[in-house]
């Protein structure tokens, strides 16, 4: 009889687990697979941005032929830029595909300055596309750039004069209209 109770008590308890249960799947299941969803949605928006940005690249100078190493610098340099942000300077070594023996040639590290300079190019067009600013999510934290360092070397928020007059306020306050009770 004693057995059965601690049966039923603790088959009572596991079906209190309640929301518990749907964080845990949620945690689990549906939010990486959201996440990943989102990247790949994100990785083909920012690609298909550097394809044309490419595009419009070789319709400016029809006359230059551009190597394809350097073509594909260019859309990796654009959609690093867009997706990491970096300073736009390439990464310290060149893709994968370089790393083969193939490339242990004049022209072989050819192709590799072709990449890094493609890769350059690509990431000021996209500094220069403006794309970035609707990519990065909006904080009210300023960035750091705005931060000044102090002479002890901790940075400090640059302070702006108060507003007092209602005109200088951002948002200014609105009048509510009162209700009667």
């Amino acid at each position: 009889m004693r057995g059965l109770r601690f049966i039923v008590v603790l088959s009572l308890c596991s079906l209190n687990t309640g929301c518990l249960l749907l964080t845990g799947a949620r945690n689990l299941l549906v939010e990486p697979v959201a996440q990943y969803t989102l990247e790949c949605f994100e990785f083909k928006r920012n690609e298909t941005l550097a394809v044309n940005a490419w595009q419009a690249v070789c319709a400016m100078y029809p006359e230059n032929h551009f190597s394809i190493h350097y073509a594909e610098g260019f859309r990796q340099g654009f959609v690093d830029y867009l997706n990491a942000g970096g300073t736009g300077a390439p990464p310290p070594v060149p893709p994968r595909k370089y790393w083969g023996v193939r490339y242990e040639t004049p022209q072989g590290h050819s192709a590799m300055q072709d990449w890094f300079a493609g890769f350059r190019h690509g990431s000021d067009a996209a500094a220069e596309s403006g794309y970035r600013q609707f990519v990065v999510l909006p904080t009210p934290i300023p960035p750091v750039s705005e931060q000044l360092p102090t002479r002890s070397g901790s940075t400090e928020q640059k302070e702006a004069a108060p507003a007092t007059e209602p005109e200088q306020l951002q948002h200014a306050p609105r009048e509510v209209p009162v209700q009667p009770e």
